[in-house]
């Protein structure tokens, strides 16, 4: 069973409908580096995969049409910039038959319209292409979030035709569909033939595919027909992936292993049980409601080899429930996981290739967990266990984990080897009533441990490391680290006083960032541009802050959050 089903409109797509791209002539090409808003991207080379064979150039047009000229400003929560040679939304300024769609990926705005084609340049001498043909979404983001500039190529011929290594086209990898280890990832772009000539292209979204090449992909597409979404679903077996389109041939997909898309995800579980998740790709912006009945949920996202958060839930009956939650999608749903569970712990490793670890304690006190994908096959860790930790940034090649015994011992494993249920466990301290763990990824010199016995707030940094007492009367902490440096963020709740530690593992580093709080989490990012985020919730409502921790709340208001139980932000 796959996990994103469920998550993705029907597909209208018709070869009928696909109107022929009309190439237009290649002016002068003009140097084009763009900066995304949440983190620069260096550009680097890389080994290529073997070229595919496709389309010859094709023809150019009139060099008429709209160029660029000052666009939209860019809106704070948008994760690419809005096109400068835009009017208005989807261009309605300058054709206003334009209209939005459903489908956005990353600020990759879906676009349709009911007149003919209008052809745009993205820069003075770029070459053009034609509003809304599948061609000038994928050029669109590939210019936008990797600073490729538009080259001549059908559908069928974004990726074959690639100049990769010329001035201006960053060294990307060519990836042929049916490679073994190789599934679209997040941000690749796909060529697909048919008997039209022209073919099809299309942005990937989301990947949810196992081990044995088995699973779906999430695109964007354009031109897909009246109705469309601007979703699609591409299935993927023994590693060769079909769109269900009689005549189709996926041939193949541009991977730029230099990007990747880190997005901040803000989630909340009211006392009545409905989970909700921000919406925006942002710290601020609406919630979606996305399950009810929920005792407890966990929702990661911003890394990993799927940038579509990870959302976990288990139900008050004991149910556990996982899947990739992708904005705007309607209907979406989450798939059972396992059943007769008492609590569980979520992580995901950076970058790419990360893969997600699901941990939880069963109703007879096991301890399982599944790692590489949510539906992977659990193993037991141990027994007799009351509570458990996965370090954020754990991987299944990589984790760090810990669990406390019926007896009150904490016990911790870490490494390559913390996920085979024959390695030895650790014994960390005793009289423990819950823990929490940091740096899943980290050397044992890094990583942070804490642990809360009678009320007092433990922690430390590094496996050999010695543990100080941080505080007392505490009824929540939380600890992670931040950028490549491995800096330790630590926070605690005490009398509704949070309280906030950044560098040092000692008691004195702590300094109040907020009084009346409820609830709070703390993330950070583990690049060298990582930067801190606190989330707190007060009687006043929902308060993020980010960057300098320095009690500079941004109040985001009590009408959208009711009575919060819980409150993650990754």
């Amino acid at each position: 069973m796959d996990l994103t089903t469920s998550l993705i409109a029907r597909r209208w797509r018709t070869r009928a409908r696909i109107r022929p791209r009309r190439p237009p002539a290649a002016g002068a090409l003009v140097a084009a580096r763009l900066a995304p808003l949440l983190a620069a991207v260096v550009l680097a080379a890389t080994t290529v995969a073997p070229a595919i064979a496709g389309a010859s150039p094709a023809t150019p047009a009139p060099e008429t049409g709209h160029v660029a000229t000052h666009g939209v400003p860019l809106a704070p929560n948008d994760a690419l910039p809005r096109p400068s040679w835009w009017n208005g939304s989807c261009d309605v300024g300058n054709d206003p038959s334009s209209y939005k769609l459903a489908a956005n990926f990353d600020g990759l705005q879906d676009c349709g319209h009911t007149s003919g084609d209008y052809l745009v340049r993205f820069f003075p001498g770029a070459w053009g292409e034609y509003e809304w043909e599948c061609v000038e979404l994928s050029m669109r983001w590939m210019y936008l979030a990797w600073g490729v500039k538009p080259y001549g190529a059908n559908g069928n011929g974004v990726v074959p035709n690639y100049p990769s290594g010329a001035p201006g086209y960053p060294t990307l990898a060519v990836v042929k569909n049916g490679t073994a280890g190789e599934a679209p990832q997040p941000g690749d772009v796909l060529s697909i033939d048919n008997s039209n000539q022209f073919g099809h292209t299309e942005v990937a979204a989301s990947t949810s595919v196992n081990g044995d090449g088995d699973g779906t992909v999430t695109a964007i597409s354009e031109n897909d027909g009246p109705g469309a979404s601007g979703w699609a679903t591409l299935t993927v077996k023994s590693w060769v992936v079909t769109d269900g389109i009689p005549g189709d041939v996926v041939v193949g997909w541009l991977h730029n292993p230099a990007w990747t898309l880190e997005q901040p995800v803000s989630w909340k579980l009211t006392s009545t049980g409905d989970l909700s998740i921000q919406d925006s790709g942002g710290v601020l912006g609406p919630y979606v409601t996305v399950a009810t009945g929920i005792a407890r949920a966990g929702v990661i996202g911003g890394d990993g080899y799927s940038p579509a958060p990870i959302v976990v839930a288990l139900t008050t009956s004991g149910e556990l429930e996982g899947g990739y939650y992708l904005p705007g999608i309607p209907g979406w749903s989450m798939a059972p996981i396992a059943s007769g569970v008492k609590s569980f712990a979520l992580s995901a490793g950076p970058g790419v290739s990360g893969r997600p670890v699901l941990g939880w304690v069963t109703d007879q006190g096991e301890f399982e967990i599944a790692s590489g994908g949510l539906l992977a096959t659990p193993v037991e860790e141990a027994a007799g266990v009351t509570s458990i930790a996965i370090a954020p940034d754990s991987d299944p090649a990589n984790s760090f984990i810990g669990y406390v015994s019926t007896a009150g011992v904490f016990y911790d494993r870490q490494g390559a080897g913390a996920l085979v249920p024959t390695s030895s466990w650790r014994t960390v301290a005793t009289g423990v009533t819950s823990i929490r763990l940091g740096g899943g990824d980290l050397p044992t010199s890094d990583t942070l441990e804490a642990y809360t016995s009678a009320g007092t707030f433990y922690a430390r940094q590094g496996m050999a490391g010695t543990f100080t007492a941080e505080a007392t009367s505490v009824t929540q902490m939380a600890v992670t680290t931040i950028g490549s440096a491995a800096t330790p963020l630590l926070a605690y709740l005490s009398e509704g006083r949070l309280e906030v530690a950044f560098g040092p593992v000692t008691a004195e580093a702590f300094v109040v960032q907020d009084t009346g709080v409820s609830v709070m989490s703390v993330a950070a990012g583990t690049t060298s541009a990582g930067f801190p985020i606190v989330g707190a919730v007060t009687a006043a409502g929902l308060e993020m802050e980010d960057g300098a921790l320095g009690g500079h709340w941004t109040h985001e208001g009590a009408a959208a959050l009711g009575g919060v139980a819980s409150l993650t932000v990754s």
